[in-house]
């Protein structure tokens, strides 16, 4: 009863976390399949019988699990921070003239020149 118990909730417990691909649900999932290897080491009477086996697979679930929650890390949390000088908080001087300096294709410098001009214009008109 209490086998059937332990491994219908580590395997609950595993599938729930590939399927909401939660890294969270690893460790609590490793430390079912650990309590489930336990358990059946200690019923384990001879080499070799169900029991022995199980504690096996279950320990290979241990470390399965843990490098599964591992390998299910969101991308976005994975990167590292660093820019083009250093990391993003160490900056020497702040940037505080109001233009961010971007490196932008030859489509918006012409239209940003259009935008520049017609500005030239309105204010000579204007004037």
């Amino acid at each position: 009863m209490l086998l059937g118990a332990l491994v219908l909730l580590a395997l609950i417990l595993t599938c729930t976390m590939f399927a909401t691909r939660q890294m969270m649900l690893g460790f609590p999932c490793a430390m079912f399949w650990g309590i489930l290897g336990g358990y059946c080491y200690t019923l384990s009477g001879t080499t070799w019988d169900i029991h022995y086996l199980i504690f096996f697979a279950s320990m290979g679930m241990v470390i399965f699990t843990m490098l599964a929650a591992y390998g299910l890390r969101r991308a976005d949390l994975a990167e590292p921070d660093i820019g083009e000088g250093g990391y993003v908080d160490e900056e020497t001087e702040p940037d505080l003239s109001g233009e961010v300096e971007t490196d932008v294709g030859p489509r918006v410098k012409r239209l940003r020149e259009r935008i520049e001009q017609r500005r030239k214009r309105r204010r000579g008109e204007l004037e």
